[in-house]
């Protein structure tokens, strides 16, 4: 059986147009696969090619994953890649890849995994990528995309969606809320704006939510609550407003809040006290009064708290020196007062 010549093609166009004599194989080659060679008949899926796997269908070979992370990949994405049509995992991450994603992949439709993370591409995600009904996971992250993200609301397969460090720009739009099969959508540090869609509490799968540095604006959305499988939070570093919903205290699986730098006031809700398994509490530099709950401080697996440079005020709880896998607590800048026992605290600021 041999592999179609489109598809070869497809490899071979790849191998030249991202400077393949320099790439860096994984060694030993015997468990990584082996280097590519077009210098005598051969069969990449037969010849046990490094990055390649194939399957069989209808007498003949056919290319279903390309892997081929972290080997120095250099220059564009050449359009012939989709003339691998069977093709259900794509992986060039960490490389130099640059230029514009394809529009030909929205073609792919076997698609079940992209990963093009830490590239140089450029331009918007295809528009192409709407047909892709059975992709699953999207990793983008890391490069200079632009454009919206709007495309991606009819992909209803998807799982995980990263598109961090990017300058994607528009709105959340409200229809990612309809994607209920998502357990993670990374947003952080692009140049969007906007609000955060209360649609997004439909997600009830997701268990790590980051929109950190969006520059969203309006209040955090009560029905953010729902999201009980959540297990990080990440909001910081945005222009959010109004009190924290004391919805929160629903996210019983919560490990991690990181809601610092943003223009938050009102108090701590109490419920915040039934989140038994956080690590990290990341409230600072916000406008939060009141005094802190005192279940906060009987949070034994707590490792890090952080709620300097708000308007908090009454008394520390002396149990935090019960707190003892306390790595950092940060109270700096508030109005706090009250005796401590005489456990040591840790890196108490």
């Amino acid at each position: 059986m041999e592999l179609p010549e489109s598809e070869y093609a497809a490899l071979s166009d790849l191998y030249f147009a991202t400077d393949g004599v320099r790439w860096q194989w994984q060694t030993p080659y015997v468990l990584n696969g082996y280097p590519w060679t077009f210098e005598s008949p051969v069969n990449p899926c037969t010849d046990f090619w490094q990055g390649v796997t194939c399957t069989t269908n209808s007498g003949k070979y056919h290319v279903t994953e390309l892997s081929l992370d972290s080997l120095r990949l250099r220059g564009p994405l050449p359009g012939s890649i989709c003339n691998l049509t069977e093709i259900q995992n794509l992986n060039l991450e960490d490389n130099s890849v640059d230029g514009t994603i394809p529009a030909c992949i929205g073609t792919l439709t076997f698609l079940t995994e992209i990963y093009l993370t830490g590239n140089k591409l450029e331009g918007s995600i295809p528009e192409s990528f709407r047909q892709l009904s059975q992709l699953e996971m999207l990793y983008l992250d890391s490069n200079s995309l632009n454009g919206t993200m709007d495309v991606l609301c009819e992909m209803k397969s998807l799982q995980e969606i990263s598109l961090y460090k990017n300058r994607i720009s528009g709105t959340i739009p409200d229809c990612i809320g309809a994607l209920n099969l998502l357990t993670n959508l990374y947003l952080d540090y692009n140049p969007m704006n906007g609000t955060i869609p209360p649609s997004l509490g439909n997600l009830t799968q997701l268990a790590q939510l980051n929109l950190e540095t969006l520059h969203l604006t309006g209040t955090i959305p009560p029905t953010l609550g729902n999201l009980t499988n959540l297990i990080y939070l990440f909001l910081s570093s945005n222009n959010l407003t109004g009190t924290l919903p004391d919805t929160l205290g629903n996210l019983l699986n919560l490990n991690q809040i990181s809601l610092e730098s943003n223009r938050i006031s009102g108090t701590i809700p109490t419920s915040f006290g039934q989140l038994r398994r956080l690590e990290d509490i990341s409230i600072g530099d916000c406008f939060l009064t009141g005094s802190i709950p005192s279940a906060i401080f009987d949070m034994r697996i707590m490792l890090y708290l952080e709620l300097g440079i708000n308007h908090l005020t009454g008394s520390i709880s002396d149990t935090v020196g019960n707190m003892n896998l306390l790595v950092e607590i940060s109270l700096e800048n508030n109005k706090l007062t009250g005796p401590f026992s005489s456990s040591p605290i840790p890196c108490l600021i």
